[in-house]
């Protein structure tokens, strides 16, 4: 595994202490995501197209209707992101993972205080170094009981296209 290069160290505190040293394919370091981490979203294992996270359930993270369950729209975002860490760990320089497609599906609510693990398998290893990946992540507590899972598509897009698309 790759180490991270000094430009990549001031993102560090943006890391899971175990995942300081994961890069994505091209050297560059993983989880320059600000949102995931003012979210809690710690990532802890990503290589070879898939990637594994975690996220304790803080009262931030409950829904609005006074039930005292984590919103689905935070357990969505963190499988979004887990599915892309997973995509840029076979990006190429100046490339960039993008979900342009996703489906989730819960099976139990969470309450604040729960652990949970979010980890991808890569449905379709084949077609990874294709532009488009499809992916399955699973998320599951800490007694190892599915809580649900997102299934999407991953695009690697590249960067300066991006950019200059969202100038237009």
């Amino acid at each position: 595994m790759l180490r991270l290069t000094r430009a990549a160290k001031s993102i560090g505190k943006w890391f899971s202490a175990k995942a300081r040293n994961l890069l994505r394919a091209d050297g560059e370091a993983l989880a320059k995501h600000v949102f995931s981490d003012n979210m809690g979203l710690k990532l802890v294992q990503a290589e070879n197209g898939s990637a594994e996270a975690k996220l304790t359930v803080t009262k931030d993270h409950l829904n609005g209707y006074g039930l005292d369950i984590c919103h689905g729209g935070v357990l969505a975002t963190a499988c979004d992101t887990v599915m892309a860490w997973a995509r840029e760990t076979i990006c190429k320089q100046g490339e960039v993972a993008v979900n342009s497609t996703m489906y989730t599906r819960f099976f139990k609510p969470v309450k604040a205080g729960t652990e949970l693990f979010f980890k991808t398998a890569p449905i379709n290893l084949k077609k990874m170094k294709d532009k488009v990946s499809e992916l399955l992540v699973t998320i599951t507590d800490k007694a190892d009981n599915l809580i649900g899972y997102a299934k999407g598509e991953v695009a690697k897009v590249d960067k300066k296209v991006l950019e200059q698309s969202l100038l237009a």
